[in-house]
């Protein structure tokens, strides 16, 4: 028996050519505590472009106070989960859950920091769907390089391989040696 999530993904990446968002099903199964993938699609994907004012909002954020930051990540969540209710309007769409991976503002995983705005409690508010985030913080805080998603996605959706690349703003490879994923 499998079970399935419905889920819409948000990234937004340092490239700032906008808000992806991805609508995305998994038919899966829990057996023993090993999770089997049965399969998996995406359903609808768009980029939205950003509007000139929050491109500079967000080009300006690495050098912004504390409480403009605050602010920025408060009402980027907001905006996300605007867009987010635009898009699943759009195309009569229902999810489980919004997994978002935020704005990455600062990424530093050999001083084991990083941040990623758009609030998750702003956009659960907004959009009145529960919210996954912050996803790279415990990884970095865990000596990792905040790339956990990357080695797990490889894992459970292209298991028949040993070697993957990722390229995005910028590369993961994750290797397969005997039963652990190295990123």
């Amino acid at each position: 028996f499998y079970k399935k999530y419905n889920v819409l993904g948000l990234m937004s990446g340092s490239s700032l050519d906008g808000l992806d968002m991805a609508y995305c099903t998994f038919k899966y199964a829990d057996r023993g505590g090993d999770l089997i993938v049965k399969d998996w699609n995406i359903e609808v994907a768009e980029t939205i472009p950003y509007p000139d004012d929050w491109l500079e909002r967000l080009k300006k954020a690495p050098s912004v106070s504390g409480i403009e930051l605050s602010q920025l990540d408060a009402d980027l969540g907001r905006y996300f989960g605007v867009q987010t209710l635009i898009f699943l309007g759009k195309y009569d769409l229902k999810p489980d859950f919004i997994s978002s991976h935020g704005h990455t503002v600062f990424h530093y995983p050999d001083r084991q920091l990083t941040l990623q705005i758009g609030s998750g409690a702003a956009m659960a508010a907004i959009s009145g769907y529960p919210v996954i985030d912050d996803f790279r913080v415990q990884d970095v805080a865990l000596s990792g390089q905040g790339a956990p998603l990357a080695p797990i996605a490889d894992k459970y959706l292209f298991g028949d391989y040993d070697i993957w690349l990722n390229l995005g703003g910028i590369a993961n490879v994750t290797v397969k040696k005997d039963d652990e994923y190295i990123a």
